[in-house]
C-alpha cells in the first residue's frame, strides 16, 4: 500500500514540476527563475526542492526568493506570480 502511495506522489511531483516547467519557458522565465533561485537567495536551492516542499504549487514563484532583490524586479515576478496562480486555479 505505501509503495502506491509514494509512487502516486512521485507521478504527481514531475506531473508538477513538468507543468512548471513549461510554463515558465512559454513564459521566457525559466532561465531567470533558474538563476534567481541559485543567485538571490543566501543559499542556493533547486527548483526540485521547491516542488517538493510546495503543497499545492501554487507557492513555486512566491516562495522562490526576494523578488525585489532579482534583476527583473517585483513588478515583473508579481504579474508572473498572478498567472500562475490562475493557471493552477485552472488546474483543480
Amino acid at each position: 500500500m505505501r509503495t502506491k502511495g509514494k509512487a502516486r506522489r512521485q507521478s504527481e511531483y514531475m506531473k508538477l514540476k513538468m507543468t512548471f516547467y513549461k510554463f515558465l519557458s512559454d513564459n521566457d522565465a525559466l532561465n531567470e527563475y533558474l538563476d534567481n533561485i541559485k543567485k538571490v537567495n543566501d543559499t542556493p536551492i533547486s527548483l526540485e526542492y521547491l516542488v517538493k516542499k510546495s503543497v499545492n504549487g501554487t507557492d513555486l514563484i512566491s516562495s522562490a526568493f526576494i523578488w525585489g532583490s532579482s534583476p527583473e524586479g517585483y513588478e515583473y515576478w508579481r504579474d508572473l506570480d498572478m498567472k500562475w496562480r490562475v493557471r493552477c486555479d485552472a488546474r483543480t
